[in-house]
């Protein structure tokens, strides 16, 4: 189950606390603003999965590239999986579309990812 995976400096947050989510966080604890890995499993015929970052106070997104994340336990879980490069892709059809229906996306210039 992709609730154990690991993935190199990213810590297993777990799903999100909403029951029937089917969404899996990993948070980059050695980045500043602690950028993410979501992966939507389970309620799709293939998984998703998506690297950004969520301002929740802000209610802003901002998706970032997933070159350089070694994802080869998560493969080894799921098979395919294919990579989202908007977060509103992700959660489209996702009972979390309308949580973060208001969420407005960062534009590319705003943060490059290692601020």
């Amino acid at each position: 189950m992709i609730k154990y995976a690991k993935i190199p400096n990213f810590q297993n947050i777990g799903e999100v606390p909403i029951v029937g989510t089917h969404l899996y966080q990993f948070v980059n604890t050695t980045q500043y603003h602690n950028p993410m890995i979501m992966i939507r499993a389970y309620d799709i015929e293939t998984p998703l999965v998506w690297h950004g970052l969520l301002f929740i106070n802000d209610l802003e997104y901002k998706n970032l590239p997933i070159n350089d994340v070694d994802l080869t336990e998560v493969k080894s879980i799921l098979g395919e999986y294919k990579v989202v490069e908007d977060f509103k892709d992700f959660i489209k059809g996702n009972m979390m579309e309308y949580y973060f229906e208001s969420f407005k996306r960062l534009e590319d210039d705003v943060y490059n990812g290692n601020q």
